[in-house]
């Protein structure tokens, strides 16, 4: 997760006292997507578990994970008994107990890009809902808007995040939309707006400000200042538009992901993971590993043994020996955490992969994990 993406730890009680909750409205969204109940959730990047209360007050079991120490525990102030944090960030959870959902509450953005959707993939039930929803907070009035401009103009040139692949404001598909559906790990990717409207005193407005990233990067006293001379200009009450972005993805079943990768000859991702030799082609066996470091290649290229032990990444395998011998390292096609790969293995011994396999959704060594007793709007 970036550094901006870490700055709200500082600000946690504001965030949590000034930032907009979700509306049930979303939950339904997300339940009608699924159409069949949701027992089990991840959040990834839960802040201070604005959405997480959403979703477990509605009878889902959470497991909320967010990097940030101070968040986490102003989500452990609230959270319902169906919720268990994890102090871990996205990067660092670990395929295992997988889930019917997972969700990003305007979090997603602070992920890294690098082999985002195959994690995404990893921590989710064939079939099961990916969700990331999020918006800007707005001020509805032109003239407002633009007397706000003028004053946040010395400090800041606006205090948006841009779209993390580029994509233009008024295109019909905004991120992450744009990229899941580039992805053949997903399939029936649907983009859908919640309307919001609210109404804000003044000082409230100039509170929610002070939890938006944008100003988080200002020195501390040009941030004063920025607050100082926007609620100069603002009138008692505003009104606000807050719409919740929607974007919706359905993990690919088993049979239907093997279909698109090899029949179709989209892209996919391999992995290397290092293993006891000798490989004879004799027998069957079950390949189960979490992403070291991933390279793309063809789906028409065949997995190959790679050459040095303990490899990180294979990368493009057009150039590499196709032979089923090597001295420790196997490369497979592989995807969301599993593959199964026939007469590749000798004596039907599982290959193991990195710690973490097969357990529930760990994160790396001193990662915090706890169950809470009692239980994130956008982070921008």
């Amino acid at each position: 997760m970036s550094a901006r993406g870490l700055s709200f730890g500082a600000i946690a009680e504001a965030y949590e006292r000034f930032r907009p909750g979700y509306p049930k409205e979303l939950f339904d969204l997300v339940m009608a997507y699924a159409g069949r109940p949701i027992r089990t959730a991840l959040e990834i990047g839960a802040g201070t578990g604005k959405a997480t209360r959403l979703f477990a007050d509605l009878g889902v079991t959470v497991t909320a994970t967010e990097p940030d120490a101070a968040m986490l525990a102003e989500l452990n102030k609230t959270a319902p008994p169906n919720v268990t944090t994890v102090r871990a960030a996205f990067e660092d959870l670990r395929p295992g107990e997988t889930c019917g959902l997972v969700y990003a509450a305007a979090a997603l953005h602070w992920t890294r890009p690098e082999d985002r959707w195959s994690r995404v993939a990893a921590l989710l039930e064939p079939e099961g809902v990916f969700a990331s929803f999020g918006g800007q907070v707005q001020l509805a009035d032109p003239a407002v808007e633009e007397s706000v401009r003028a004053a946040r103009a010395p400090f800041l040139e606006n205090d948006e995040v841009p779209s993390p692949d580029g994509t233009a404001p008024g295109e019909e598909m905004q991120w992450p939309g744009t990229e899941l559906q580039q992805s053949p790990l997903f399939l029936d990717v649907q983009q859908a707006v919640v309307k919001r409207r609210l109404t804000m005193s003044a000082p409230d407005y100039a509170g929610y400000l002070s939890t938006v990233s944008a100003y988080l990067q200002l020195p501390r006293s040009e941030r004063q200042q920025a607050y100082d001379a926007i609620t100069r200009v603002l009138p008692e009450t505003v009104e606000i538009a807050a719409d919740i972005i929607v974007h919706l993805a359905r993990r690919r079943s088993e049979q239907g992901r093997h279909s698109s990768l090899r029949d179709h000859g989209e892209p996919h991702t391999t992995i290397c993971v290092e293993t006891p030799p000798p490989w004879s082609p004799d027998t069957e066996t079950l390949v189960r590993a979490t992403p070291l470091k991933i390279g793309t290649t063809s789906a028409t290229e065949a997995p190959a043994v790679a050459p040095t032990p303990g490899a990180a990444a294979l990368g493009p395998m057009a150039a590499r020996p196709q032979t089923p011998h090597g001295p420790g390292g196997l490369s497979v096609e592989w995807d969301v955490g599993r593959a199964d790969f026939s007469r590749i293995g000798r004596g039907r011994r599982p290959v193991r992969g990195p710690a973490g396999v097969g357990g529930a959704h760990k994160p790396r060594a001193g990662a915090e994990t706890s169950r809470s007793r009692g239980a994130s709007a956008g982070r921008w």
